[in-house]
């Protein structure tokens, strides 16, 4: 089942970029800089949320 769900979206996915390619006159590489710069931003805002690991305040000395 899993199978054929990735399967059915991977189709549907390439059908609708096809679509949106032919239809709104979007080039391969302008889309592909659009989904690029989105998923930079997103992951951008998440790490800068994150707190940091391993050190800072609440880091441990040895003493």
């Amino acid at each position: 089942m899993w199978a054929t769900a990735v399967a059915l979206l991977g189709y549907l996915g390439a059908a609708s970029y096809r679509y949106l390619e032919r239809e709104l006159g979007i080039g391969e590489w302008a889309l592909l800089t659009v989904v690029g710069l989105a998923v930079a931003l997103r992951t951008w805002r998440v790490r800068r949320r994150r707190p940091e690991f391993g050190g800072g305040e609440r880091g441990g000395r040895a003493g």
